[in-house]
């Protein structure tokens, strides 16, 4: 949507959680949340538009979805799955 790949430095560079957690550490970023909110203005959840990104917490795991609508594409165990839109703690505005 932007025509830019904000994770082109990393892809493929890692190939587990806390790999891919020290590469955002080493440049700075505490986590995936960071990264996110270093390059997207955070709005009110309720305001998210398709194409958002949708912060995710469940018990201690915090993942990062696509907002389509009133629900997110975020990945789990058992793969894509679709959350409501209600399960995100925060949201990163992605310019058109």
């Amino acid at each position: 949507m932007t025509g830019t790949d904000p994770a082109a430095p990393y892809r493929g560079n890692y190939s587990t959680i806390e790999e891919g957690l020290a590469l955002l550490q080493a440049d700075g970023f505490e986590d995936h949340v960071a990264f996110a909110a270093s390059m997207f203005d955070e709005i009110p959840v309720l305001a998210a538009t398709e194409g958002d990104v949708a912060v995710v917490r469940q018990g201690n795991l915090t993942g990062l979805g696509i907002v389509l609508g009133s629900t997110i594409a975020v990945a789990s165990e058992k793969g894509i799955v679709q959350l409501p839109l209600t399960a995100a703690s925060q949201v990163f505005e992605v310019p058109a």
